[in-house]
């Protein structure tokens, strides 16, 4: 009796280390199916060897320019005064204007016409107008499409750009990487060429200074420096 007890310990034991045994083997297999798994999909993932991964889970910084705020704000004072002295020195030549009595002889109507009968004032006129308007217009539109920092939002589908305001006030939009398409990226060995993009519904085109720091370089060519060829569509 004693015999058949003890070998029934023997047999509770093999069977007991069986199953252990019988477990650590099924977790061994299950550990190289994992990393079978996980090398398989790093040599079979979707995404091709040279594509960067945009899809960022915080906002990053991608590129920002300080050194031109020196400039960005002579050209905002000077478009503000210019439209301010433009503007009044083609006010006051406007009511400078006299009407001289008409030639009774002329038949010709526009020769009778006040802007006519006075060409000189006119002309200066004119001149005045166009000038105020150029000036104007560059001292606001160029530091407007400048780019002073440059973020790829959260999800990698939108950045944060601003650019210059008034008096280096800073303006701030929000746009849809497929609204965007890059028209000039820099070459390799083309260090000291700009780069400048185009937004949907603005007709002018944005300046990205080389001068600036390029803090993600692959980000910024994947995503803002991407040619987007449905972009007109």
């Amino acid at each position: 009796m004693e015999c058949l007890r003890n070998a029934r310990r023997v047999n509770v034991i093999l069977l007991l280390y069986r199953g252990k045994c019988q477990c650590l083997k099924n977790r061994i297999h299950t550990f190289i199916h994992k990393q079978n798994a996980n090398n398989n999909s790093r040599f079979y993932s979707k995404r091709l060897p040279y594509e960067v991964d945009t899809n960022v889970r915080q906002d990053i910084l991608l590129y920002t320019n300080k050194q031109r705020n020196g400039m960005m704000l002579s050209l905002s004072v000077a478009g503000v005064l210019s439209s301010v002295i433009f503007g009044g020195w083609f006010t006051y030549t406007l009511l400078c204007v006299r009407d001289p009595a008409p030639d009774p002889d002329e038949t010709r109507w526009w020769k009778n016409n006040i802007f006519w009968r006075n060409k000189n004032k006119t002309a200066l006129l004119t001149i005045i107008g166009l000038a105020g308007f150029g000036f104007s217009f560059i001292g606001h539109q160029v530091p407007a499409h400048t780019v002073k920092n440059i973020w790829l939002l959260a999800g990698g589908q939108k950045v944060r750009i601003h650019t210059y305001g008034p008096f280096l006030s800073t303006k701030e939009m929000i746009v849809p990487l497929s609204s965007m398409t890059c028209t000039v990226l820099p070459e390799p060995g083309e260090e000291n060429k700009d780069v400048s993009f185009k937004i949907k519904g603005s007709r002018l085109f944005y300046s990205v200074e080389c001068k600036g720091d390029f803090l993600q370089p692959k980000l910024f060519n994947s995503t803002v420096g991407m040619y987007r060829k449905n972009f007109n569509q």
